[in-house]
């Protein structure tokens, strides 16, 4: 493990593929640490394969802890919470007597049990463990070292809207993957981390760090790699005009989506198809299409992220109609989830729900509706810096922002409706006209 934890875990791969395999396979101790430097190296598959073969063992002691936290590593990569026993009295196990083990082992319990927290909405709590573990990623920069858990607390992060922090969080998964000899996970971390600067409207950089991640981010660990590289980055090729480069990104998103067996992914994919109008494949967007009396009822966690993206892309079929009942039914939907999140601690999942909404009710008519709700968007957007969300509500957002800012420079502004710099204005309206040309100034304050 020695090597593992000072940065060389590609060279011990290429070490233990010298070893003919039936000796390797007849070594749990040996396999372990096979399976924690392909993880490492964001090698999923290879990483499961070594690890199911010490399972298959049956060893316990240290060893079978440090399998059931690796299980609960590769659980991040699965993308979902399965519970169970053995990993999550692991994990327990490491977080309550972290002097027992290497701090590795004990960071990397920390990044599943962060996972967990995440996909129960409890990002406080995501955040305060990753605090925790940093002492130990000083300690020890092997599989911890990758930046895995950097980067689930800058998703936690982006979740809370808290935009200060996540940048930060992003570069630091990096840094922590380049010491540890992971490049290839250093560039899946840097799509994050290019998601983010996308947000606050530097699109030159977002373009840069999301190529770079092009020949690794189908195997990154955490899936927000996946779901940054080939949303946001369908959108910028969509936005430069390239809507065949998009539709190529969407349609290698939702191959790694169905070689990797990821609904949240797919959703993503077929949401993102939908939003930018663009033909989809029906193979990619059938599983994410129903009518409102068939539509799934998850209870919490990813099945309800994954069900907000689902039902987003029906709502905007429905809207694509250009029926009135059937417009009206979106718009109803569309404020379902509205209700639905609010006060549910999912900020950033709450303000993309409003947006959408907000391009409903303009879709109905009901034009004094949606500029109420959008200018409270609006205001939340300008304090955040959060220039191409609004933008990237669609035509309609963007003419009742121009509308909004007509409001502003007459004097029209409602003594109800909350102070917007008229420069904030100013930048969403060129972001929408010229997205790459536009030059983003930050969180604005009036």
């Amino acid at each position: 493990m020695d090597l593992i934890e000072h940065g060389n875990a590609a060279k011990f791969t290429d070490l233990v593929a010298r070893i003919p395999g039936p000796l390797v396979e007849r070594r749990p101790r040996l396999l372990t640490a096979l399976a924690w430097a392909n993880a490492q190296l964001d090698r999923i598959p290879a990483a499961d394969a070594a690890l199911r073969l010490v399972e298959k063992s049956g060893i316990r002691g240290e060893t079978g802890i440090e399998t059931a936290i690796l299980r609960g590593v590769l659980r991040i990569a699965a993308d979902r919470v399965d519970p169970r026993d053995d990993i999550d009295r692991a994990v327990a196990h490491c977080l309550s007597a972290p002097d027992t083990l290497r701090p590795s082992v004990v960071s990397a319990a920390a990044d599943a049990a962060t996972f967990a927290e995440i996909a129960a909405f409890r990002f406080d709590e995501a955040r305060r463990l990753q605090e925790w573990a940093t002492t130990l990623q000083k300690r020890a920069p092997g599989p911890l070292g990758s930046g895995v858990g950097a980067c689930l607390a800058g998703v936690a992060a982006t979740e809370q809207l808290d935009v200060a922090a996540t940048e930060p969080l992003f570069r630091r998964a990096i840094q922590l993957a380049e010491v540890a000899g992971a490049p290839g996970a250093a560039r899946a971390a840097g799509a994050l981390l290019g998601r983010a600067r996308y947000d606050t409207g530097n699109l030159v950089d977002a373009t840069r760090l999301l190529d770079d991640a092009a020949d690794v981010v189908a195997d990154a660990v955490v899936v927000d790699c996946l779901l940054a590289f080939y949303v946001t980055g369908a959108r910028l090729s969509a936005l430069c005009g390239d809507t065949a480069a998009a539709g190529q990104r969407l349609s290698d998103g939702a191959a790694a989506a169905g070689a990797r067996s990821l609904p949240r992914l797919g959703a993503a994919i077929a949401r993102e198809w939908v939003r930018l109008g663009l033909p989809a494949p029906s193979p990619v967007t059938a599983p994410y299409v129903f009518e409102y009396a068939g539509r799934p009822r998850p209870v919490g966690g990813l099945d309800e992220v994954t069900a907000q993206l689902a039902e987003a892309t029906t709502i905007r079929l429905l809207m694509r109609e250009g029926i009135p009942e059937r417009t009206n039914r979106a718009c109803a939907w569309a404020g379902e989830w509205v209700r639905l999140l609010d006060g549910r601690g999912r900020p950033r999942a709450l303000l993309a729900a409003r947006l959408l909404w907000t391009d409903c009710l303009a879709a109905t008519g009901r034009i004094d509706d949606a500029k109420t709700l959008l200018v409270n968007i609006t205001a939340q957007c300008a304090s955040l810096g959060l220039v191409r969300f609004l933008p990237d509500g669609g035509p309609r957002v963007v003419a009742l922002v121009q509308a909004l800012c007509d409001d502003h420079a007459a004097g029209r502004w409602r003594p109800e409706w909350p102070p917007i710099p008229a420069t904030f204005f100013i930048d969403v309206l060129a972001a929408a006209a010229d997205p790459f040309g536009a030059l983003p100034r930050g969180p604005t304050t009036r």
